[in-house]
């Protein structure tokens, strides 16, 4: 049996870059104005996950997909498709989301 000889130096310069490889880059912020003609594009700006904030309950309409309902004052993770159309069923006026992308939920 073949024993590959492994200095510590080795594992623990091999640790420190698995470590830096998996830290989480800063979240993208970004205010939104949704309604129901003016769609959210989803974009997750090389981030992994795309999270949505509103102050108002919202029905989202998805593109191709359905619908899901968004309680307000809560983060909700939108991370669907990228590209995807996003309308906020019902309403008449634009109204404001805070849209994270991010590396983490």
């Amino acid at each position: 049996m073949n024993q590959i000889p492994c200095q510590i130096s080795e594992i623990r310069q091999a640790l420190l870059d698995l470590s830096n490889a998996v830290k989480a880059r800063p979240a993208r912020d970004e205010i939104v104005e949704i309604s129901a003609t003016k769609p959210l594009v989803l974009d997750f700006k090389g981030r992994y996950y795309v999270m949505l904030f509103t102050a108002n309950a919202l029905t989202l309409s998805l593109e191709d997909l359905g619908s899901i309902t968004v309680t307000a004052n809560s983060w909700t993770d939108i991370s669907f498709v990228q590209a995807m159309r996003i309308f906020a069923t019902g309403q008449a006026t634009n109204v404001p989301v805070l849209v994270r992308c991010t590396d983490v939920k």
